[in-house]
């Protein structure tokens, strides 16, 4: 009883700055439609007997490339991102632990990312090619599997057992970088 829906369309320019810089430009627009039904209102009682999540995102990227010599390339970029929840994030009950429980959660929303990497490419020697990169992401609205509850409770039987429930929420931020 549930479907996803995803429509983008994306762009992407470059803009020879010289022979050996280029600048390169991208933009994203993106619509996502998610329904998730629960119509089993006896296993489980959930406060809702559907999820509609409608989300529209906008990204843009900026690449820049030197290239210091054929064998020696520069590169830097910024770039924003996001992830929309999917119908595992919002429309499955399930276990990989027995311990915790995952339930739906009707009101998760898109996470939000901003990106910024630099890097080096260098040909060493015939065949051996040196890549470092380095980035930095902050994702606002995070998706992150906390503890929950459902209509009062912590804990809920699931396949004859009793467990935590846990689901999908939206925290504030999170940083990842290397």
């Amino acid at each position: 009883g549930s479907d996803l829906v995803d429509f983008f369309i994306y762009s992407q320019i470059s803009f020879p700055i010289s022979d050996n810089l280029k600048l390169y430009m991208g933009g994203r627009l993106n619509y996502n439609e998610l329904n998730a039904l629960f119509t089993d209102s006896q296993t489980y009682n959930f406060p809702f007997s559907k999820i509609k999540n409608n989300n529209y995102s906008v990204v843009g990227s900026a690449l820049i490339n030197y290239k210091i010599s054929p064998d020696f390339i520069l590169n830097a970029s910024v770039y924003s991102g996001f992830r929309n929840p999917n119908l595992d994030d919002v429309g499955k009950v399930f276990s990989k632990n027995d311990i915790y429980v995952i339930i739906p959660n009707s009101n998760l929303t898109p996470e939000k990312s901003k990106n910024i990497e630099v890097g080096v490419n260098s040909i060493l020697i015939k065949n051996v090619k040196l890549s470092l990169q380095f980035f930095n992401t902050i994702i606002n609205n995070a998706i992150s599997r906390e503890n929950g509850e459902l209509n009062g409770q912590d804990s809920i039987l699931y396949d004859g057992e009793m467990m935590k429930i846990q689901m999908n929420k939206n925290i504030e931020s999170a940083n990842i970088s290397g």
